[in-house]
């Protein structure tokens, strides 16, 4: 009957060890799995952070580049009268009807300011290059509102 106690022993004793060497590799490897994404958290972070530094830095070129191109005109090196310029912002910033102020309009200037390192998109180069083809009309619509218009319309 001792031989069977010893086994059951042995068998127990065994039990407890791979159980506890199993306990200790679940922690060593979830220790390894924490410090990976401790490390992914922080490259992620610091991405994350360089990229709002970027961002903000674009943003308040861009800001104060819509700032000054809506002064330039009160610049005292823009050619033309303050009162002439009409501001659009996009797709282009400026359209100059040259003159206007003193009731003679000699041209109509359709221009682009840029500050810094900037160009031209796309689509401003686009319209500079109808405007240099001559592709630029003038066109004058009228809407029928109410039939009163129509009427008005007929007297004139």
């Amino acid at each position: 009957m001792e031989v069977p106690i010893l086994l059951i022993g042995f068998f127990i004793v065994s039990i407890f060890i791979v159980v506890a060497f199993f306990h200790w590799l679940d922690k060593k490897v979830l220790k390894q799995q924490q410090d990976i994404y401790e490390s992914a958290i922080t490259l992620l972070n610091d991405d994350i952070d360089e990229k709002i530094k970027t961002s903000v830095t674009l943003s308040r070129a861009v800001s104060r580049g819509n700032y000054v191109e809506q002064l330039y005109p009160f610049f005292p090196e823009f050619p033309y009268h303050p009162s002439d310029v009409r501001f659009l912002g996009s797709p282009i910033d400026i359209i100059v009807f040259d003159g206007m102020a003193d009731g003679d309009i000699k041209q109509i200037v359709i221009g682009e300011i840029k500050t810094g390192k900037s160009s031209m998109t796309n689509r401003q180069r686009q319209i500079k290059k109808a405007v240099s083809e001559g592709k630029v009309v003038f066109e004058q619509h009228r809407i029928k509102v109410s039939e009163d218009d129509s009427k008005e319309e007929e007297a004139n």
